[in-house]
C-alpha cells in the first residue's frame, strides 16, 4: 500500500487490485468515484480516498478497453466476467434476467434481457 495526497490535500491509499476489488464491491454507488487520472476510487468514511496503484491501473485499464470494445462478440448465452475476464456460465434465468456464474473466481453477475438478449418473461418468476 502507498500513501499519496491529492493535490487538495485529500490523502489517497493506493492498494494491489485484489485489495481495492474488494473495496469497490463493498462501497455504495454514492461513495465510488474516478479521479483525474481516471483511476477508480472509493471515498471512505473518514474522507480519504482508497485506489488502485497507478501501474497496475495502466494494464488493467488496456485489458478492460479490449474486453469491453463495441465489437468484443460475447459467446451465446455467456458474458466475460467484469473482474478475471473468463467467460461465465448461465446459472439461472429469470423473467428480464440472466444470473452468470464464472467458475474461475467465483463472482456472480446479473445482467438485464433488455441489454444481453433473451426472451421477456420467460423464465423463473422472481420471489418478491
Amino acid at each position: 500500500m502507498i500513501l499519496s495526497r491529492l493535490p487538495d490535500g485529500t490523502t489517497v491509499f493506493e492498494e494491489r487490485l485484489d485489495q481495492f476489488r474488494n473495496d469497490w464491491r463493498a462501497a455504495p454507488d454514492a461513495r465510488r468515484l474516478v479521479l483525474d487520472d481516471g483511476r477508480p476510487a472509493v471515498r471512505m468514511e473518514n474522507g480519504s480516498l482508497v485506489t488502485v496503484l497507478a501501474p497496475y491501473w495502466q494494464v488493467m485499464r488496456q485489458y478492460m478497453q479490449a474486453r469491453l470494445a463495441p465489437g468484443v462478440r460475447h459467446p451465446t448465452r455467456a458474458r466475460y466476467c467484469q473482474a478475471c475476464g473468463a467467460i461465465l456460465h448461465v446459472a439461472r434465468e429469470f423473467e428480464h434476467a440472466w444470473t452468470f456464474a464464472c467458475d474461475t473466481c467465483k463472482s456472480t453477475e446479473i445482467h438485464g434481457k433488455s441489454l444481453v438478449g433473451g426472451t421477456e418473461g420467460a423464465g423463473e418468476r422472481e420471489k418478491l
